[in-house]
C-alpha cells in the first residue's frame, strides 16, 4: 500500500511495510516504483547498513522464529 499525503504543492508518500515476501510477490505493485521515482528523499524505519552486520542478523533471526 502506498499513500500520497499532500498540502498544496508539497507531497509525502507513505509505503506500507513488507516484512516477508514470497517470490510470487515480485515485482511490487507499480505504485511503489512511481513513489520512488517522484521522491527526493527516501526514509526507512531501519538503519540499512546496520542490518548488514552479522550480530544484527543473528539477533533478528533469534527473535523472528517461534521456538
Amino acid at each position: 500500500m502506498v499513500w500520497e499525503v499532500s498540502k498544496g504543492k508539497e507531497k509525502v508518500y507513505i509505503g506500507g511495510t513488507i516484512h516477508m515476501l514470497k517470490p510470487s510477490d515480485h515485482p511490487l505493485p507499480s505504485e511503489y516504483n512511481a513513489a520512488y521515482q517522484l521522491a527526493d528523499v527516501l526514509v526507512t524505519e531501519v538503519d540499512m547498513q546496520g542490518m548488514q552486520s552479522p550480530q544484527t542478523q543473528q539477533k533478528i533471526m533469534s527473535k523472528a522464529m517461534l521456538p
